[in-house]
């Protein structure tokens, strides 16, 4: 028996990275999202990265425009047929690819960027690799990298760019487009620290939180702990330090075995250890000289008060209270924090609820949500 003829046409498998029509929708214009697709294909909760909860609202907010959405993964090549998209949002290589293949700008490209313009942060990378360098006799670019890919070419055709951050951020794109760049704030994840309304502020004041991830050199961890190795009197917590960072890791390995720095490795926000962590500290150190967004300044302000340590280049706005580093020195990091240790416990709780208010009350969802879906309007019209 012949069973010629009687089989069902096998449907194309789907493209992987790609996801044609998010919302399978039937408008009659197309748009292209170029970020993750994580949040469509994963039933994890992944609590500590927001850029699932931003691709989520990139396409959401798409969508109430009458577009169909197709959504691909920043960093890969985009699996382009041919198909016309009238609205592009996002960044990376897709977008990229995008603009090669389709040689016209006939569409309007929207660039979505998590924090400074690559020019700018590749260059600050290298110069402070550059100083590490001349102290230590040795590069560990794995704990300062680079963008491997610039992507020039979408910076310089679109016309918006929306960077995540605050003016400082947005100034470090205009002298390299001529698009129009619109800051956005990022939002926070509430978690509700019941033991904060008993925090012995006496006791906590002499101890300090870094809360990093990947870039050891780039957030500048090495100075904390140059600091905090002359400082057996002050307490480090340092969170989240990337075990793959060998070079970084084996240069400052007697630096974790003294008393008062404490390597606490990855501690997820949602959990337990977190929320006994935000009641006995009362301060966070960030040298950083580049950031996106500032999501995990944002939790550690919006959720405890923590009181901010920082560069600018951490690109957000404490409304004053917050101590700066002016240099990228051990040095200078420990005169801001001298300066920080001359509050009075009164002092430092009262600062400690101003930057909880204004950080909470600014960084919320719904403003974000409100102020993305502004921008991209404005581009519509």
């Amino acid at each position: 028996m012949s069973f010629k003829g009687s089989r069902k046409k096998k449907s194309k498998p789907p493209k992987k990275g790609f996801i044609e029509n998010v919302f399978r929708t039937k408008f009659t214009k197309n748009a292209l999202v170029s970020l993750v697709t994580l949040p469509y294909t994963s039933q994890e909760e992944f609590f500590y990265h927001t850029i699932l909860k931003e691709t989520q609202t990139l396409c959401e907010i798409t969508s109430e425009f009458n577009y169909n959405v197709d959504l691909v993964d920043y960093n890969i090549d985009l699996p382009w047929d041919g198909k016309k998209y009238e609205l592009v949002l996002g960044f990376g290589k897709s977008i990229e690819d995008y603009l090669v293949h389709n040689q016209k700008k006939d569409f309007t490209l929207i660039l979505y960027r998590n924090g400074t313009d690559s020019s700018f942060s590749d260059n600050v990378s290298m110069k402070r690799l550059s100083q590490f360098n001349t102290l230590h006799g040795i590069i560990p670019f794995d704990s300062a990298p680079v963008h491997p890919q610039s992507y020039r070419a979408q910076v310089w055709f679109a016309d918006t760019i929306i960077a995540l951050g605050n003016d400082f951020v947005r100034q470090t794109y205009l002298e390299h487009t001529s698009a129009r760049v619109e800051s956005l704030d990022l939002f926070y994840f509430p978690v509700n620290i019941k033991k904060l309304a008993v925090k012995n502020y006496s006791l906590s004041q002499n101890k300090f939180l870094w809360f990093g991830s990947r870039g050891a050199v780039r957030k500048g961890l090495d100075l904390a702990l140059d600091v905090f190795r002359r400082r057996p009197d002050l307490e480090l917590y340092v969170c989240g330090l990337n075990e793959a960072e060998n070079i970084f890791i084996n240069l400052y390995k007697d630096s974790f075995l003294e008393p008062n720095i404490h390597n606490l490795g990855f501690v997820k926000m949602e959990s337990e250890e977190f929320k006994e962590l935000m009641t006995e500290v009362s301060a966070f150190i960030f040298p950083t000289i580049w950031e996106g967004g500032g999501g995990a300044a944002l939790n550690l302000v919006a959720n405890a008060g923590l009181i901010p340590i920082i560069t600018r280049n951490l690109g957000l706005d404490f409304d004053n209270e917050e101590y700066l580093i002016y240099d990228f020195t051990s040095d200078d990091l420990e005169n801001s924090i001298n300066k920080y240790l001359q509050l009075s416990s009164d002092a430092l709780k009262a600062k400690t609820e101003k930057l909880k208010n204004y950080i909470s009350g600014r960084h919320t969802y719904e403003a974000y949500r409100s102020r993305m879906k502004e921008i991209i309007q404005s581009n519509l019209i």
